[in-house]
């Protein structure tokens, strides 16, 4: 008896408390007739409701209550352990703290043009690059090296900057510098380095490795050595690419020498449209050299079409000394290289 006494389940011990039975010495006689006697009042089980987790998750304050609104009967723990995870995701994207304010159609619309922008400009370097080694021997070594210098600071930089771009996307990395511009590849020397500065350490270190580079061709080779590191890819520029290329930038100076109305860079687009015709390639000449492109093209084209060109840059030259001494006559100076204007362009964009 004691022994089936001692091992009495709990839960009849439970529905004895639950009807309100005295509680008895185990092993007397009264408790063994109570139970040998009396039917066994078995408790009913109800379900136990656990009591709601509290969410680990840091910068999402309405978590918790977006949590407790759904009820366990109605979606089951795992529902609304996938509602939680799905809110507080919301909420995480939607924080300026960790990622930017662009949505994924625009990640994916700005991926697909990041990639279709920097491999034109990789073409255009490596093309440029071949025509300056082309006319290396015919201009002076500043002349080569401002020639390089403005390569490197211009479309070398633009591909950075793009990338750099690319990468804050990828990383989630708020950059203030972006938001700023138009354009990123138009972005400033200091604007380039406090973006580089916001990526990862491992992204920074090998943009900055790209950006001290002094050459083209040194900014070349980091850029192809770190490609794979980035995820970018570079193809070699085969020679349809490369016509195709010279044609379109042929159909692009035209279109600005049509439309342009500054004499300064009315002769800059004249010169270099002129050098691209005669010689089926490209030149990146900054317009303060462009006695360079002159120089070049008195070789190969005519002299009457020279004639004009060395016309308009000495009417420009006369009106940018007028307009920087505050002469007098600075007026006069600029009003005869605008109405030169359309003696250039009748030349030019006569074929």
């Amino acid at each position: 008896y004691q022994r089936r006494v001692r091992g009495r389940s709990s839960s009849n011990r439970c529905a004895s408390m639950l009807v309100g039975e005295p509680r008895r010495r185990a092993g007397s006689v009264v408790a063994m007739a109570a139970t040998t006697h009396r039917p066994t009042v078995r408790a009913v089980r109800r379900p136990m409701t656990r009591a709601s987790p509290r969410p680990r998750v840091a910068r999402c304050a309405n978590a918790t209550a977006a949590f407790r609104r759904r009820s366990l009967s109605s979606c089951g723990r795992n529902g609304c352990v996938r509602a939680l995870s799905k809110h507080a995701g919301d909420c995480l994207r939607r924080s300026p703290a960790t990622t930017s304010a662009r949505s994924p159609r625009d990640n994916a619309t700005r991926t697909n043009s990041f990639r279709l922008r920097l491999a034109a400009l990789h073409y255009y370097v490596q093309h440029l690059q071949k025509s300056h080694d082309r006319v290396s021997e015919k201009i002076t070594a500043e002349e080569r090296a401002a020639l390089e210098q403005h390569l490197l600071r211009t479309l070398c930089h633009s591909m950075l900057s793009l990338i750099a771009d690319n990468q804050a996307t990828q990383h989630n990395v708020v950059a203030p510098e972006i938001a700023s511009v138009a354009d990123v590849a138009a972005l400033g020397d200091t604007a380039r380095r406090r973006l580089v500065d916001r990526l990862p350490d491992t992204v920074r270190d090998r943009l900055s490795d790209v950006l001290m580079q002094t050459s083209v061709r040194g900014f070349v080779e980091a850029l192809e050595r770190h490609s794979e590191a980035l995820g970018l890819s570079f193809d070699e520029l085969e020679r349809k690419r490369e016509k195709s290329l010279v044609k379109s930038q042929l159909a692009l100076l035209k279109e600005q020498l049509a439309a342009s109305s500054d004499p300064s860079t009315v002769l800059h687009q004249a010169a270099l449209l002129l050098y691209a015709r005669t010689n089926k390639a490209l030149l990146h000449v900054p317009p303060e050299h462009v006695y360079v492109l002159l120089r070049l093209l008195s070789d190969s084209v005519d002299a009457g079409v020279v004639d004009v060109l060395q016309q308009q840059h000495e009417l420009c030259v006369l009106a940018d000394r007028a307009r920087a001494s505050r002469a007098d006559d600075a007026a006069e100076r600029r009003k005869a290289a605008e109405d030169n204007i359309d003696n250039v362009r009748r030349v030019l964009l006569a074929e």
